[in-house]
C-alpha cells in the first residue's frame, strides 16, 4: 500500500464481479484496464478489491493479510475458487427463454443469440436459428417461420424489414382484447338447483346443487364466423396474404381448377383460387392466420 501510483494515473472504473460470472473473463478485463500498471504487482493487488462485489467481495476481504505475494498467485486462487460457480448455459435455458409481451422481435432475437453463444455444448448456427424460430411470438413470427432462414444475420435482417411493415397491420392489444371479451361467453358453469323434501324428518327440507355434465359447444354459425374479431385489421388481410406468399406459404389445392385464372373477378379469392368471396372475407384463411 506504500507503492505510489504512476504520475497522472487515474484508477479505472471496473466491471463488478459478484462471484457468479466468468472469473477468467473478469481477470482479462481487469488486466486490460490496468495496462499502465500491468507489471506492478503491488498496485494490481491493491486495486483488485475494487472490482469485486457481493459474495466475491466478502470472500476476498476475509482472506488473511499477506495471502498473496504476486498478482499471479491471486489469479490462480481466484479462478480455482469461482470457476465452478459460473452457471453453464444449456439448450434447456434457451428453450425456456421467452419473448416478453412488449419486447420487439429484433430485441428478443439479439437477447436469445447472446445467450446461445454461451451454450454448452456449442450449437451449430442453423440448429440455433431453428430453435429460436420455434420460440418467436407476435405478428411477424409466422412470416419468419415460413421463410428459409439458416443464419442469425439473415434472421435479423428479415425481422427488421418486416417489423415496421407488419406492425401497421395489427390491431392494438387493448381494443382487440375488449372486443374479444365482449363476444366471448361467460365461462361460468350453470348450476341446477333441485329441492328435495325429507319425508322421514317432518318439516325438514334440503337443497341440492347439481352441476350438469359439460355439453358439447355448438358450432358457430356462418354469421358468427363472419363477425369474429381477429387480432389484425380486415383491410390488412390482403397485405398479410402477400407477405406470406413472399415468405413461401403453400396454398391449398384448388377445388375448382377452371376458376384459377379468373384473378380479375372481384369475387376471386387468391387463397382458395376460386370465385365466391374476397380474401378480406376468407374465413378459412383468417382463422388459419389467427392460429
Amino acid at each position: 500500500e506504500f507503492v505510489p501510483y504512476p504520475k497522472g494515473f487515474v484508477p479505472p472504473s471496473f466491471a463488478q464481479f459478484d462471484g457468479t460470472g466468468n472469473p477468467r473473463q473478469h481477470l482479462a478485463q481487469y488486466r486490460a484496464l490496468c495496462c499502465n500498471i500491468s507489471n506492478n504487482n503491488a498496485l494490481l493487488l491493491r486495486l483488485f478489491v475494487t472490482s469485486l462485489s457481493g459474495f466475491a467481495f466478502e470472500w476476498y476481504t476475509n482472506l488473511p493479510n499477506g495471502s498473496f505475494k504476486t498478482f499471479k498467485e491471486l489469479e490462480e486462487v481466484f479462478v480455482k475458487r469461482f470457476v465452478g460457480v459460473q452457471k453453464k448455459i444449456t439448450i434447456h435455458d434457451l428453450m425456456t427463454l421467452q419473448q416478453k409481451p412488449t419486447e420487439a422481435v429484433v430485441d428478443y432475437i439479439l437477447r436469445w443469440r447472446t445467450l446461445a453463444l454461451k451454450c454448452e455444448p456449442p450449437l451449430q448456427e442453423n440448429h440455433a436459428v431453428n430453435l429460436l424460430l420455434g420460440r418467436l411470438t407476435g405478428s411477424i413470427s409466422l412470416l419468419l417461420k415460413l421463410s428459409s432462414i439458416f443464419t442469425f444475420e439473415k434472421l435479423l435482417s428479415k425481422a427488421a424489414s418486416l417489423q415496421g411493415e407488419a406492425s401497421s397491420l395489427i390491431l392494438k392489444e387493448e381494443p382487440y382484447e375488449k372486443a374479444r371479451k365482449k363476444l366471448t361467453p361467460s365461462s361460468k358453469k350453470p348450476v341446477d338447483t333441485i329441492s328435495l323434501t325429507d319425508k322421514q324428518v317432518k318439516g325438514s327440507e334440503e337443497t341440492l346443487q347439481v352441476t350438469p355434465s359439460p355439453q358439447k359447444k355448438n358450432p358457430l354459425t356462418f354469421q358468427e364466423r363472419l363477425d369474429r374479431i381477429y387480432s389484425f385489421k380486415k383491410d390488412a388481410v390482403p397485405k398479410l396474404f402477400q407477405l406470406l406468399i413472399k415468405a413461401g406459404m403453400q396454398l391449398p389445392e384448388p377445388k375448382k381448377p377452371k376458376e384459377v385464372s379468373k384473378t380479375d373477378d372481384p369475387t376471386f379469392c387468391p387463397y382458395h383460387r376460386c370465385l365466391g368471396h374476397t380474401i378480406e372475407n376468407c374465413i378459412t384463411f383468417k382463422d388459419w392466420l389467427e392460429r
